[in-house]
């Protein structure tokens, strides 16, 4: 059985970890209507390439602006910046992408003065099998393994179970006006991908995720589908840099910062926060809050916040990294890493908001649950929940061991999440 595991184990090694993928394809555009000197794109090209760009995953972008042979300094120049242009209006939608771009001389006359865009595209990803020596994850809650060890299993494990949904669940992306076509664009594209993840248990439940700049947006739109929310602002605070939070069926993410200061939304903590309140609404219809605000973590009935933020954080992470938007390994540093390192003290003790920071601990947590037993064993715990069971008997029924037997292996396996 130990051999057979062992050569069986699915190892998904993506960003860092190098994608395997089937072969590239290219697709390619000609970018037309250029005016006069202008090198900037007008409303029109702008919308060319959003369209032509909406693709999942994307590995090379290339743009070459086309001049005459002998063309002269200055129109070499234009034709570079009409290119760069270009290249950076789509590297917005795919930031993890090669960019290159340069001018060049036609080979038509008609090509003079355009810009020829090309994607090189992964059509799909591939869960490469190869034999590994020992599996550390064979015998679930293991006390010593290496941090890419754990990651790659936990998200072998949730590409598995989202790979396995034959359901869908519609979700409603309500957008500000000042929320620009470049970030709608990624948006979009993950909330598809949201869609038949993790679909709900009741078909009728469909969520609602608001995307926009200001509290007053967010509030008139919650207002008009008589959802609930909490004063000052939507999320019980007035917004200053940005918010982002999650009530009964629906979630609020006040971008206002970025929008503000036209900074492109494109690094994993950020973009992940729609899939993390994601996450939210929809455990939230599932395990019996009555509410949008989770029970009070210290009772029995309610859930300690390293699993519910913890969680929240994984999954969300976990789900934009598969969607191709982020990368995971670049939000669990500012997260898992960042805290681990300088923080000593036990799981046992981020139960409530009086206490330490539970986003990051959390997460390795998460990752540590769903590396031993899987995704669906996680989520059978809000399950539970929902049909009355206390936390601590929802989590032993579900996982297998007690929330006091789990808080010792963690702790015995401290030191593997960082190493």
């Amino acid at each position: 059985m130990r051999v057979k595991a062992a050569l069986v184990a699915l190892a998904l090694v993506l960003s860092s970890f190098s994608l395997s993928a089937g072969a590239s394809t290219q697709k390619t555009i000609l970018l037309t209507g250029f005016s006069a000197s202008k090198s900037s794109l007008n409303a029109r090209q702008q919308t060319q390439l959003t369209s032509f760009a909406d693709i999942q995953i994307v590995e090379e972008i290339s743009c070459i602006g086309f001049v005459k042979a002998k063309a002269k300094a200055s129109d070499r120049s234009l034709a570079l910046s009409r290119a760069k242009a270009a290249c950076s209006f789509v590297s917005k939608m795919h930031p993890f992408a090669n960019t290159a771009f340069k001018a060049e001389a036609a080979r038509k006359a008609s090509d003079l003065g355009k810009v020829r865009v090309t994607l090189s595209v992964v059509p799909d990803e591939v869960v490469t099998i190869q034999p590994i020596p020992v599996d550390p994850f064979e015998t679930p809650f293991p006390s010593s393994f290496t941090k890419t060890e754990i990651i790659n299993r936990a998200l072998a494990q949730v590409k598995a179970y989202v790979q396995a949904q034959t359901r869908s669940t519609e979700i409603s992306l309500v957008y500000q006006d000042t929320i620009p076509q470049s970030e709608r664009t990624w948006m979009n594209g993950l909330v598809s991908f949201l869609k038949t993840s993790f679909p709900a248990d009741n078909p009728a439940f469909v969520p609602v995720i608001i995307v926009a700049s200001t509290d007053e947006f967010i509030v008139a739109e919650a207002k008009k589908r008589n959802l609930q929310y909490y004063e000052p602002g939507f999320c019980g605070r007035i917004t200053t840099y940005e918010n982002y939070c999650a009530s009964l069926g629906w979630a609020g993410l006040n971008y206002k910062d970025s929008i503000e200061k036209k900074i492109p939304i494109n690094e994993s903590p950020r973009r992940s926060v729609l899939a993390h309140e994601f996450f939210h609404v929809w455990h939230k219809s599932i395990d019996g809050s009555t509410s949008g605000n989770n029970k009070d973590p210290r009772s029995p009935e309610g859930m300690p916040l390293w699993f519910m933020e913890g969680n929240a954080n994984f999954f969300g992470f976990a789900l934009t990294h598969h969607s191709g938007f982020a990368n995971y390994t670049q939000g669990r540093e500012t997260q898992v890493d960042a805290y681990m390192r300088q923080n000593t003290d036990p799981l046992s003790s981020h139960i409530g908001w009086s206490d330490n920071n539970p986003y990051g601990i959390g997460q390795a947590s998460a990752e540590y649950l769903v590396a031993s037993v899987g995704v669906a064993k996680v989520l059978d715990v809000y399950r539970k929940l929902g049909k009355g069971m206390l936390f601590a008997d929802a989590f032993e029924s579900s996982i297998g061991i007690s929330v006091a037997e789990y808080y010792k292996k963690f702790e015995a396996a401290r030191a593997s999440f960082t190493k």
